[in-house]
């Protein structure tokens, strides 16, 4: 019977060990999460589109006459 607990005690911790491990893993995904901006050529609309997470180079773009289409 003593085993039994034991082995109780240890899929808890091991399970409990999991769980950290995803609540962290979801949070550290989350903190790191960025706005991606979406702009294509209007001269080349289905080969020059162009992602990019940096604001103003999505801006210095629409300036330069590419069309916005916002947050991808």
């Amino acid at each position: 019977m003593n085993v039994s607990k034991s082995f109780k005690v240890i899929i808890a911790a091991i399970s409990l060990f999991i769980a950290g491990i995803i609540v962290v893993g979801a949070n550290a995904n989350t903190a790191y999460a960025s706005q991606i901006f979406q702009s294509q050529n209007p001269n080349n609309r289905h080969l020059d589109t162009m992602y990019t997470a940096n604001s103003a180079e999505h801006s210095n773009l629409i300036r330069a006459g590419w069309m916005n289409f916002g947050v991808a």
